[in-house]
């Protein structure tokens, strides 16, 4: 998952074997178009399209081939996103399907539905 804050960054939930913090502006890139727009991008190969920043897989000492990035909606406002879900490198080395981005978007719904329970939750006079 990846969540930003007020100074315009996002950072992913992910380390590289290197244990470098991530951080990467919500004006860059494929995760940033998705943050800043709420829409889902699927690609067979990240590479190929031109807003695909290489500077996380080299970070993290990957390499990204299919990649599917998701918002995740806020179950009380649906014109809301609380994160966003990745999904890269499909096994098999396939791109993703059309049933893949059905059962991700399921995801990603569940995940806000649960973030929002869980903050509820703890929230709640005890």
């Amino acid at each position: 998952s990846i969540a930003a804050d007020a100074s315009q960054h996002l950072f992913p939930n992910a380390r590289s074997s290197r244990d470098v913090n991530l951080s990467i502006p919500l004006s860059d890139g494929l995760l940033g178009y998705v943050a800043r727009t709420g829409i889902s991008i699927c690609l067979p190969d990240a590479h190929h399209d031109p807003r695909f920043n290489r500077s996380l897989d080299h970070n993290l000492s990957y390499t990204t081939t299919s990649l599917m990035a998701l918002p995740v909606p806020d179950p009380v406002d649906p014109t809301a996103q609380m994160g966003m879900v990745l999904i890269s490198n499909k096994v098999g080395g396939s791109a993703f399907t059309a049933d893949d981005r059905v059962v991700a978007s399921a995801l990603a719904r569940q995940i806000g539905k649960l973030h929002h329970r869980l903050t509820l939750e703890r929230d709640a006079p005890r």
